[in-house]
């Protein structure tokens, strides 16, 4: 399971914001029409947001991250209404900002639906009963406007829908065994089953029978489609330094990088601080760059304190909206190994949007941190890169 290790505090206004607001609706400005498709970098997350006044159970919620820099989130309340919201990395719009779409599962029915701007880099939209059964069993979901439509791959929704029915029916288990607590007699578990399978209301749909006309594609909060790029070089300079005919890394770590076909054929220098640096190597594969850091322990310091560290680095040098996702701390007994691996999003308007892909390994001797980052939309490319390291170092 993944854990939270840094979020922009966005999840509870996914269900807060409501698409009653009073300002009318609007649609985007004419744009030329442009068709983006944009896949899931992660594994979908499911988790159970609580009210920051009562700290009661508010909502649950599954997300994840797409190669196009955008977060997309699925959540449903108590109350059985349901939200589905996209956070973009660049704030382009204004909170209470209304937009009028048109949202569909492969070539079924077009649902209008109305979309409210929390903020300037959060939409959420109301949609009918149904579509999260659609996106479950579908493959990409359309989210159209009048000049553009972006197209997001639902690789993995069946599990994600069904991780969010899973976390309602336990946060409705668990509030009867709170409100239950009092009785002079315990609630039998007939009765909790009962409980839990409790019809809830549906939010309505904007117009969900209306049909819309295909030939409307949109331009969704006003974002425009990413152009592949490749991003600065972290923590180094542009120039590369080529040595023909010599290994270019320590005979170990020029063995694992061989063995996941990641080997550099030439290095980026890195900038000189005074300082220690977050490197020692650094080179470019491709649209990705790849980077390798050792650590020595000091007293007490554990593979958690060297993560977190490394990502505080990372948050200050992004200077700007930063997210991280970390798995649970794993072990490789036989070789005395405990390994972690993350990703972290940064989406900064001096350096652009980025992704990088992380493994952290630690052993009596040390620390190793294998670093992997590209642009936000060839993301999938450093965690292929990161995965390869991983299945090398860590079986």
């Amino acid at each position: 399971m993944l854990k939270k290790i840094l979020l922009t505090g966005f999840c509870v206004a996914v269900i807060a914001s409501s698409a009653n607001a009073a300002a009318p609706a609007q649609i985007v400005a004419p744009n030329k029409a442009v068709s983006q498709v944009t896949k899931p970098i992660y594994v979908w997350k499911t988790e159970s947001e609580k009210d920051p006044e009562t700290n009661a159970f508010d909502h649950c919620l599954v997300k994840n991250m797409y190669d196009n820099g955008t977060a997309v989130i699925l959540a449903q309340n108590l109350q059985g209404s349901k939200r589905l919201a996209l956070q973009f990395p660049k704030g382009k719009m204004q909170a209470g900002q209304h937009f009028d779409l048109a949202i569909q599962v492969d070539r079924k029915d077009v649902f209008p639906v109305e979309a409210v701007a929390v903020n300037a880099q959060i939409l959420t939209i109301g949609i009918p009963d149904g579509l999260p059964d659609q996106m479950r069993k579908g493959q990409m979901l359309h989210v159209r406007g009048p000049n553009d439509e972006v197209i997001y791959d639902l690789n993995g929704m069946e599990g994600a829908v069904a991780a969010l029915q899973d976390c309602m029916i336990a946060q409705n288990a668990t509030m009867v065994v709170a409100r239950t607590d009092d009785a002079p007699v315990i609630t039998p578990p007939e009765k909790k089953a009962e409980v839990k399978t409790e019809a809830k209301k549906v939010i309505p749909a904007s117009a969900a029978t209306k049909k819309q006309p295909e030939k409307q594609p949109e331009k969704l909060a006003a974002k425009e489609a990413p152009t592949p790029s490749v991003p600065p070089a972290p923590f180094g300079d542009n120039k590369i330094i080529q040595v023909d005919g010599q290994r270019l890394l320590p005979e170990d770590l020029h063995y694992i990088y061989s063995a996941a076909g990641l080997a550099p054929e030439e290095l980026i220098p890195l900038k000189s601080t005074g300082k220690e640096q977050p490197l020692d190597y650094l080179w470019q594969q491709q649209s990705v760059f790849a980077g390798f850091k050792k650590q020595t322990f000091s007293n007490g310091q554990t593979i958690d304190k060297v993560s977190v560290d490394y990502l505080k680095m990372l948050r200050e040098r992004c200077k700007g909206n930063f997210l991280a996702e970390s798995t649970s701390i794993q072990a490789t007994p036989s070789k005395g190994m405990t390994w972690q691996a993350t990703e972290a999003a940064c989406s900064s308007s001096t350096k652009g949007d980025s992704i990088a892909a992380i493994l952290f390994t630690t052993t009596p001797k040390g620390a190793q941190i294998f670093f992997f980052e590209s642009s936000a939309d060839q993301g999938a490319g450093a965690i292929k890169s990161r995965d390869a390291i991983q299945a090398v170092v860590t079986q």
